[in-house]
């Protein structure tokens, strides 16, 4: 039970003098009921100490005998035997003194409030009492004997075996820091983690914590351990936590600070995240249905374009070919008639040559429908288009046709690629028809600065100085399709040794190049 008396200047040592004493108390019990006229507290209120009066005689005036703390309530010791105590001051808190020994370490607890450094030798007279894990010892009287080194703390070892040992003793351990909150008489807790266990912290002054703690911070801390239990008898084998009663200076070291990705910062992140997808996605939405209205409107204007482009080429073709074979014809056919009328024995060799110039239109006119309809060029580019239009050339006249393409194959611009697919086919096709070869060689060769057409053949050959025989106009053409694409005509041949072709088309500065390679031999 609890006594409450009034204070006077005497009373710290009159109730020293009482300690551990049987007494008799006169005094006014009061009893405290809740609202429903429960009995819920009882208190004695006695008028001075005076009426505390003791019951035996007092005790012995022999000096009380010098224990160790692991003596303390032990063998014939009571809570009632006055005894000494001698040790190093390891804390000072708010309990009271925790004292090293020798042999152990122990809280003592007095009402006097002088304050002892660490490091301070001590010696307390009073009596030992009851405690979980570990008696304590209520002074009555402290003696500071010297002064020493404060002492070091002891690594905290909590295996089964040592945990008891550590019980009010000056431990330091390397902990995670989780968070911190505010305790009931304003000191500041920290709820930290080491290993399996999870402990508090407690430290008196908060204004001694390190400024820049923060959450997951690995910190060294420095304190009294005090042992816990969450079972109901204290015993032994039933201690399952601790907490650390810190010192106010050097208690808490940071060891490394906590990365900046924390959960909580990953959690934001995370959502920010989303959120930008959420947004990313209904843009795309908004931006796949605009593109699909774009693109039905490019699409139009591409196909009109193209129209438009493909009325160009054919107006172009018809008008590089067709149309001035037909004026070269109209011309003959002139002077046929005009010879018809002065020199009718020479009009026949205009109408032949006439003749001649209409089957060569009728010639470039197929040539020119063949175009509009074949797609190999754009389908198979400049390779496969030579290879599907010059095999059927040499078909049935004893020829063997090889073709071959050199360098990485890409599309050239403008009319270029049908103008040089025209140049080779006249060429074999002039070939068949005028040098009976046994083979022909065709190689097309891509190279950086241009592409390079040769058309090889081991016929008859003839005098490329020589003029044109009347009403032949291969060469021609081929010259005049090599001038329509600035392309350089070589023609080497003579009689009995072949004919070789060569056209070369400077490539256009900043050139698409193809994707593919087509080394090698096609046909």
């Amino acid at each position: 039970m609890k006594l409450l008396l009034p204070h006077g200047e005497d009373s710290l040592a009159r109730a020293n003098a009482l300690m551990q004493q049987p007494v008799i108390v006169r005094g006014v019990l009061g009893s405290v009921f809740n609202e429903h006229r429960q009995l819920t507290a009882r208190h004695f209120f006695v008028p001075s100490f005076n009426e505390i009066i003791p019951a035996e005689s007092s005790q012995s005036d022999e000096e009380p005998q010098l224990r160790a703390v692991n003596e303390l309530l032990r063998s014939n010791a009571t809570s009632r035997s006055r005894v000494r105590v001698r040790g190093v001051v390891t804390h000072h808190g708010q309990d009271g003194l925790y004292l090293r020994s020798d042999d152990g370490s122990v809280l003592v607890r007095t009402p006097d409030t002088s304050e002892y450094a660490p490091g301070s030798v001590v010696e307390a007279e009073g009596f030992a009492a009851v405690a979980p894990f570990r008696p304590i010892f209520r002074a009555t009287q402290i003696t500071t004997l010297s002064h020493t080194t404060p002492p070091a703390p002891k690594p905290l070892d909590l295996s089964r075996d040592e945990i008891l040992r550590q019980q009010a003793e000056l431990v330091t351990v390397d902990a995670e820091f989780l968070t911190r909150r505010d305790g009931a008489g304003g000191d500041a807790v920290l709820q930290c983690r080491t290993d399996k266990w999870f402990f508090e912290a407690l430290i008196a002054d908060r204004d001694t914590l390190p400024p820049d703690l923060a959450a997951n911070d690995r910190v060294r801390l420095t304190g009294i351990c005090e042992l816990t239990t969450t079972r109901a008898l204290p015993f032994a084998s039933s201690v399952d936590g601790f907490r650390l009663h810190l010192q106010n200076q050097n208690g808490i070291v940071i060891l490394q600070s906590a990365p900046w990705w924390t959960l909580r910062r990953l959690f934001w992140a995370l959502a920010f995240i989303a959120g930008l997808a959420l947004v990313a996605i209904v843009w795309v939405a908004l931006l796949r249905r605009r593109v699909a209205e774009q693109t039905k409107t490019i699409a139009t204007q591409i196909e009109r374009a193209v129209i438009k482009d493909e009325r160009q080429r054919i107006a172009r073709e018809l008008h590089d070919t067709i149309e001035q074979e037909l004026a070269g014809l109209s011309v003959q056919l002139r002077n046929a008639r005009q010879r018809l009328r002065n020199m009718p024995e020479q009009a026949g060799t205009a109408i032949e040559l006439a003749e001649r110039m209409l089957r060569h239109c009728r010639d470039e006119a197929r040539t020119s429908i063949r175009d509009l309809r074949s797609v190999a060029l754009e389908q198979r580019g400049l390779p496969g288009a030579l290879e599907e239009t010059l095999a059927p050339l040499v078909e049935g006249s004893g020829a063997s046709l090889f073709l071959e393409a050199a360098g990485s194959a890409r599309s050239l611009p403008g009319p270029a690629e049908i103008h040089l697919l025209r140049i080779a086919q006249q060429a074999v096709a002039n070939a068949v028809q005028h040098a009976a070869p046994k083979e022909i060689h065709v190689r097309l060769e891509y190279g950086v600065e241009a592409v390079t057409l040769e058309v090889r053949d081991n016929g008859r050959g003839f005098d490329p100085a020589a003029p044109a025989p009347r009403g032949h106009f291969g060469i021609l053409g081929i010259r005049e399709r090599a001038n329509k694409i600035h392309a350089v005509l070589t023609l080497d041949s003579a009689p009995g040794v072949g004919t070789t072709i060569r056209a070369v088309v400077p490539a256009p500065a900043g050139e698409s190049k193809g994707n593919g390679h087509a080394n090698g031999t096609l046909l």
